[in-house]
């Protein structure tokens, strides 16, 4: 009996365990919704969510970590949108997507009178440039050095075109104006390190964008090279800006020698007015620029698509100084004096000095003809960026703008009788203009997985004139 009776309760015990492992066995496979334990984290429970989905998320850890979870119960489809919907609203949080495998949680902790405090984080600290990862990096993980600027950054240097911008806001970069250079005056060079400008390598979005269709011809930076006028982009266009400082030829290609400049579009919904007026300390170089742009939702919410009109005018400044040397060589040439007369060499030039001005006060020549400065320049842009589902599984991104820029640049002052040819035409010489027109068109588009480092497939192309 004895026997029987241990039996029996060993069987008894055996049924509990195995009813009990049943029991957990089909509320994992079939419930719809799984129970976490009550003295979990909000951060622990985003850890096990970044493994399972393959993405990361950007937030304050001591935070998020003093958040427990009380009755949550996991979603069990496949939806990190759904999930994250339930997790965090009932702890008035929330979180935006800003790539295509990074989160941005917005934070609060509860006080001692369980009030919230608001934690505001800025996109410019994620950075998805320079890495072979699966998932983007914050700035301060990367393994290459990352400059990033959001819009705000680079409007507070004052300054109209996107080159000057980025001049006075990151250290290595460089792009600098000439008074006198031709292509080098309405086109500016651009470069990273110190090094050409074809070797800086110039995204947009993530995809390349084209060079300017002029060659450098002038004894400037980047002589015999086109680079990428960044003064097409208008930066009312720009949410952030990404400039990788250091070489990354073997990701890239040849021309990112010396680095990348990733430019990233808005992706807002509203609109906006800027206006910018100013002018230089000398009294000179008046300038203007309006900025109009609205962006639209596409797919109830899903979808955005941001249109920016930017124009843009410059008036010239001259910082030319008064001409003194000689202006009539041929009538007051040294060669021609009589040595005889002039038997000192010193004595030769005083007096060629002398006949010349003679000549300059009876002819009423300017000595302040000439032009040093930046040039004249209108310049209109119309840009656009969207993005839209056609599927659960695939969406539709584009983006390309068109720009027109006119310039007008002068020459060195071509004195009288300094070139045969020219002084019959202009006997008192002339200060020739160089006027040009650039003309940029470009336009991306494809398609892509609604997933974490998804293949894209799309196409590219571009006109320039």
């Amino acid at each position: 009996m004895a026997r029987k009776f241990i039996s029996g309760i060993n069987l008894y015990l055996a049924g509990i365990i195995l009813f009990t492992l049943l029991h957990i066995f089909s509320e994992d496979t079939f419930g719809q919704h799984q129970v976490v334990n009550t003295n979990q984290t909000l951060g622990s429970e985003l850890d096990f969510l970044s493994g399972r989905y393959k993405v990361s998320f950007v937030y304050e850890s001591g935070l998020i970590s003093e958040v427990k979870l009380t009755g949550y119960k996991r979603p069990q489809q496949a939806d990190l949108d759904l999930t994250l919907t339930r997790l965090l609203t009932p702890l008035n949080l929330s979180f935006k997507q800003i790539s295509g495998s990074q989160y941005i949680i917005k934070a609060g902790v509860i006080q001692k009178k369980k009030e919230l405090k608001p934690v505001t984080l800025s996109l410019e600290e994620v950075a998805i440039l320079g890495s072979h990862a699966s998932m983007p990096r914050t700035k301060l993980q990367t393994a290459l050095p990352v400059d990033i600027f959001n819009q705000h950054t680079i409007a507070q240097t004052g300054q109209l075109e996107l080159a000057q911008m980025l001049h006075y806001s990151s250290s290595s970069f460089n792009s600098s104006k000439y008074g006198i250079n031709n292509v080098a005056s309405y086109a500016e060079q651009s470069t990273l390190r110190g090094l050409g400008p074809d070797q800086l390598l110039v995204l947009i979005n993530g995809k390349r964008r084209h060079n300017i269709a002029v060659l450098n011809l002038n004894n400037t930076i980047g002589k015999g090279t086109a680079g990428t006028d960044l003064s097409a982009i208008p930066s009312a266009m720009i949410e952030r800006i990404e400039i990788l400082r250091d070489g990354a030829a073997a990701q890239y290609g040849s021309d990112a020698i010396a680095g990348i400049i990733n430019i990233v579009l808005k992706k807002d919904k509203g609109g906006f007015y800027t206006t910018q007026l100013g002018q230089t300390s000398k009294g000179d170089g008046t300038y203007t620029q309006h900025s109009l742009g609205y962006g639209f939702p596409l797919a109830t919410g899903k979808g955005f698509i941001d249109v920016s009109m930017n124009y843009q005018y410059e008036q010239t400044t001259n910082r030319a100084r008064t001409y003194n040397g000689l202006v009539y060589r041929a009538v007051s040439d040294t060669s021609a004096l009589s040595s005889v007369d002039f038997p000192a060499p010193a004595d030769k030039v005083s007096e060629n000095k002398r006949r010349d001005d003679l000549l300059v006060s009876e002819k009423r020549f300017n000595r302040n003809q000439a032009r040093y400065g930046d040039a004249e320049v209108k310049n209109i842009a119309l840009w656009f960026n969207m993005e839209t589902p056609v599927n659960p599984n695939w969406k539709f991104y584009s983006f390309g703008g068109y720009s027109r820029r006119r310039a007008i640049t002068f020459g060195f002052y071509r004195f009288p009788n300094f070139y045969p040819a020219s002084s019959v035409l202009f006997p008192e010489g002339y200060l020739p203009e160089f006027p040009a027109v650039l003309s940029n068109i470009s336009l991306a588009a494809g398609i892509k997985k609604n997933q974490p480092n998804a293949m894209e497939h799309g196409f590219q192309c571009c006109l320039r004139f």
